[in-house]
């Protein structure tokens, strides 16, 4: 019997620590979930550099699957796409220099932020600051179409609302104090009374 099979007893425990590879046994280390398996509905697609970025890090090299979860076939894919994308420019092949500015990462504020901007502000961040942090600390999401849309939108909500209360308070103003009626000017007696100090 060989070292490792004496090491291991017949439940396939670890006898250096804890049970199978690594030893610990805790459970810290939890399997990452295959994002494209857990949603059916995202396709993989050269055309989408926007999504293909959060699998290329900020050097523009591939992100490995055991950072990134994917599963071996959606890592092909995403290989694939990745090379079709830098083929047709759309994403860079290297990033140096003043080229890292090219790949910022587009966030929606969530709250505001010190020296970044303020809730609901479109901002350009690292995409390691912004995904690594500010999305999953809940203070950005990603400006996807839909939630720029989604911005939009409430922006223009907000802007009528406060239009409308705009408008009530200065019509409640009015009502409260309302403007005096236009005085006359004098006629030309009265003009002449005025300049000989009698009045008219």
């Amino acid at each position: 019997m060989s070292r490792i099979e004496d090491d291991l007893d017949d439940k396939g425990d670890d006898r250096r620590g804890g049970k199978g590879r690594g030893g610990g046994g805790g459970g810290m280390n939890r399997r990452k979930v295959c994002r494209f398996c857990a949603e059916t509905t995202t396709l993989i697609d050269y055309k989408n550099p926007q999504l293909l970025r959060s699998f290329v890090t900020d050097r523009g090299k591939m992100v490995p699957r055991r950072i990134s979860g994917s599963c071996a076939k959606h890592q092909r894919a995403i290989s694939t796409a990745v090379r079709r994308a830098r083929m047709l420019a759309l994403l860079p092949i290297s990033v140096t220099g003043s080229e890292e500015d090219a790949m910022a990462m587009q966030i929606i504020l969530t709250q505001d932020v010190t020296n970044l901007g303020s809730a609901g502000d479109l901002v350009s961040v690292r995409p390691g600051y912004g995904r690594n942090y500010l999305v999953p600390q809940g203070m950005a999401v990603t400006a996807t179409a839909a939630n720029v849309h989604k911005l939009e939108h409430d922006k223009r909500v907000i802007a009528k609302k406060v239009a409308k209360e705009r408008a009530g308070a200065e019509a409640l103003a009015e009502k409260i104090n309302p403007h005096d009626p236009p005085v006359r000017p004098p006629g030309r007696r009265g003009r002449q009374a005025v300049r000989l100090g009698h009045q008219p």
